[in-house]
């Protein structure tokens, strides 16, 4: 199979340009029907072949209960919440919505088009905070469509990474997935580009919040250096509740896990692809 290409996108048509052909709606409804059960669920993950056989553009749909323009050819996370969105990440994400109270705050760090994000903004509401960082150009602007498609003005997002240096990083491109970039891994044919990082405490700081209820963090294996400047020094009053966290334990080099533990943090669960860390509420 060929690798899929890597799109530009268009952040500027209203959503439902890219509405569904006939044949694609019928793609899809015979995925989101066969997630249901574990027996039927590669039925539904192989719609995802044919599907990109008959799209070459966006697709604006509906999942999570939000709207969402979906590039499909070059994202994998989106092509996986296009075809089985309620099999994708479910259980990350009820356990994320569980902590988050209405009018409560999310950090989305590593947010890529705004899959976790736009649903966490829906969960906290008009008088929440979602703050969600990502530094790729172009996924970025996926993330600003999905956020003014959705009119959820209370997401506030920072066109940057997150580290333990303030200052510049390179992020490096694979070349078939925008949605997936490292600041420590190179590939052949891929692109570099330089990104603004700080660390996360400095702009809590910078944009006054008091607060987190729940974090989600997953950055190609650089939540090490994110995550333990925070678990150093923020007070216990802005640990979050709650934290989803790619599982890369294979490509840190700081105990940022057992930092957060040492803190009261316990693994609340945790499989090959993510974990999850709960504390009791300080407030």
């Amino acid at each position: 199979m060929a690798m899929p290409k890597l799109i530009d996108g268009d952040s500027t048509s209203p959503y439902g340009t890219y509405a569904p052909t006939l044949t694609q709606k019928l793609l899809l409804q015979f995925a989101h029907v066969m997630q249901g059960s574990p027996a039927t669920l590669k039925l539904a993950l192989s719609v995802k072949k044919p599907l990109l056989a008959v799209t070459d553009a966006p697709l604006d749909a509906q999942a999570f209960g939000c709207k969402i323009r979906f590039y499909p050819h070059d994202n994998f996370s989106e092509r996986r919440a296009l075809t089985v969105p309620d099999h994708w990440d479910a259980d990350e994400r009820k356990f994320l919505t569980d902590a988050l109270p209405q009018g409560g705050t999310f950090v989305d760090i590593g947010a890529n088009a705004g899959m976790y994000a736009v649903v966490m903004a829906k969960a906290v509401g008009p008088t929440g905070t979602v703050i969600a960082f990502e530094p790729q150009p172009r996924v970025y602007e996926r993330l600003c469509f999905n956020r003014d498609a959705n009119e959820f003005d209370h997401m506030r997002l920072m066109h940057m990474g997150v580290s333990d240096i303030e200052g510049e990083l390179t992020l490096h491109q694979p070349p078939n997935n925008r949605g997936e970039a490292f600041m420590s891994r190179t590939f052949e044919g891929g692109e570099e580009i330089n990104v603004p990082v700080r660390p996360l405490l400095s702009v809590l700081e910078t944009e006054k919040v008091p607060h987190i209820d729940a974090l989600k963090i997953d950055i190609e294996g650089h939540e090490d250096r994110a995550m333990m400047p925070f678990l150093t020094d923020a007070p216990d009053t802005l640990l979050p509740r709650a934290i989803v966290t790619e599982n890369s334990r294979a490509d840190w080099a700081l105990d940022w896990v057992g930092a957060a533990m040492a803190r009261g943090y316990s693994i609340a669960m945790e499989d090959r692809r993510n974990l999850a860390l709960s504390r009791p509420p300080t407030r």
